[in-house]
């Protein structure tokens, strides 16, 4: 991901076009880069400009876990940080094993969640046994699309 900013033709470097504005590329995962550097591994690629503003932001805050794996809920705060409604929220919880499968997880379904909106969820998940090397996943989708995820290291 990188951000891009609006521009004309006395600025030089990578730009991609929209609704008539050229919209110039900066790099944003080191210092050093300038309007319009580009890294040649992006060069030539199709970007896709999506606006700051009118879109969801979601994100989620795990108040409870206990990673000894005993029977218990997980207590998540869902929050759109965002100035547009997210719809059809859904959220995803998942032990995942060492060969990538779900060993076991649970979908829960928000529905919608305004602009500024947050939401506090208990979600019941049974944990796998002590003896099974597992991930856990969660992931937030929005109109069907994943959103944003998070993945712990092997517990």
């Amino acid at each position: 991901m990188a951000i891009a900013v609006t521009g004309d033709e006395s600025v030089s470097g990578t730009y991609y076009t929209e609704g008539g504005s050229r919209y110039y590329y900066i790099e944003t995962t080191s210092e050093g880069w300038q309007v319009g550097d580009i890294p040649d591994a992006y060069r030539g690629e199709e970007a896709r400009l999506v606006p700051l503003s009118g879109y969801p932001c979601l994100n989620f805050s795990l108040g409870s876990f206990d990673d000894t794996r005993s029977a218990g809920p997980f207590i998540y705060t869902i929050q759109n940080s965002g100035d547009a409604v997210a719809r059809d929220v859904r959220f995803d919880i998942e032990f995942i094993g060492a060969a990538g499968q779900t060993v076991t997880g649970t979908r829960l379904r928000v529905g919608s969640l305004g602009a500024g909106e947050s939401t506090q969820e208990v979600v019941p998940v049974l944990p796998p046994e002590k003896s099974v090397s597992v991930k856990l996943r969660h992931s937030i989708y929005h109109d069907g699309e994943l959103h944003t995820a998070h993945e712990t290291d092997y517990l």
